[in-house]
């Protein structure tokens, strides 16, 4: 018995099994005419020497914008390094400036005790110097002066002005350290200075002056004090003592003053 046959048709002139697709025709692959050339491609159209010539400038023109790039990261990171080097120097300031401000000297006057008041011999003011600060305070002067003044004081009066050369004598005052000095006036109060204190009414005692020294870092300071006594109570005190007073004596309300960063320090304090 024979084997029935697949059945071929005619397609396109050629014969094929039925139900199958025909071949594709090598002829009409290698006829098909080519995509065309991207535009980008005309480029590198020319001698072998043209071609060689633009591929070395678009190499270099690329070792250029390299080189640039390369220059504008490292200029980048210098700045960076200039700005954190700039950081860390004012860290470095703060850090110094607040270490000094902890533990230089700090240089207070407070007067104690009252002297002498209604002889016939100037008045004499005893005070306590006090260093509150970690480390010594050098070339320590004071310039004081005792006399009566207005109260409470005129707003258009001026802190007296300093003479270097009124106190030579300098000492040094430790920390955690106290210091006492006195003051007297020129001269003894007359009967009506002696009279208007005791009132208190308009004119008080003053006991002024500055405070002058050097820190453990070389830098100059300076501290203002003002204190003043007078009114009832000290004449009660005085009418029943012996002419010595203490703890009566109240701060001004100007001229207490202490500089904060340092004063420039005087030619002939050195």
């Amino acid at each position: 018995m024979e084997t029935p046959q697949p059945r071929q048709i005619s397609v396109s002139g050629r014969l094929v099994i039925e139900g199958q697709l025909p071949a594709p025709s090598s002829a009409s692959s290698e006829n098909a005419p080519a995509p065309p050339s991207p535009p980008w491609w005309k480029f590198w159209r020319g001698p072998p020497e043209t071609v060689l010539a633009k591929t070395s400038g678009i190499a270099s023109l690329a070792t250029v914008v390299l080189a640039a790039g390369t220059v504008g990261l490292a200029l980048v990171s210098y700045c960076q390094l200039i700005d954190s080097h700039a950081n860390a120097d004012r860290q470095l300031r703060a850090f110094e400036v607040a270490e000094k401000r902890q533990l230089r000297a700090y240089i207070s006057v407070q007067p104690k005790k009252l002297r002498n008041v209604g002889d016939s011999i100037p008045v004499e003011i005893f005070y306590e110097v006090q260093n509150s600060g970690q480390t010594p305070a050098f070339e320590t002067r004071f310039f004081s002066t005792v006399m009566v003044f207005s109260y409470p004081i005129p707003q258009e009066a001026k802190f007296p002005d300093v003479l270097e050369h009124t106190t030579m004598s300098k000492t040094v005052i430790f920390p955690k350290t106290t210091y006492n000095g006195f003051k007297s006036t020129e001269k003894s109060l007359t009967h009506d200075e002696l009279e208007a204190v005791k009132s208190g009414q308009n004119r008080r005692l003053y006991f002024i002056g500055i405070a002058r020294y050097t820190d453990a870092f070389k830098a100059c300071h300076e501290t203002k004090y003002c204190s003043s006594i007078g009114g009832p109570a000290l004449r009660e005190l005085l009418d029943a003592g012996d002419g010595i007073v203490e703890h009566l004596f109240q701060n001004c309300e100007r001229f207490n003053d202490a500089d904060y960063e340092g004063v420039t320090c005087p030619t002939d304090a050195k």
